[in-house]
């Protein structure tokens, strides 16, 4: 598995662009599928904050 790694097969002639278009093409992905996800919990976090913050209001001393 080491020489498989440190020596490529005689027979990889590809091109290094195709390699950066797919590796940037699944961390592209990756974020478009993590983003919707992040965003809705970031909101309801804010939401429970304020919710928070106001109830935490009326215990102060005025």
């Amino acid at each position: 598995m080491k020489r498989f790694f440190t020596h490529p097969p005689a027979g990889d002639t590809g091109s290094s662009l195709v390699d950066w278009t797919v590796l940037l093409t699944g961390v592209l992905m990756l974020a478009l599928s993590v983003a919707p996800a992040v965003t809705v919990k970031a909101e309801k976090i804010s939401d429970d904050t304020l919710d928070r913050v106001a109830t935490e209001e009326d215990w102060l001393p005025s």
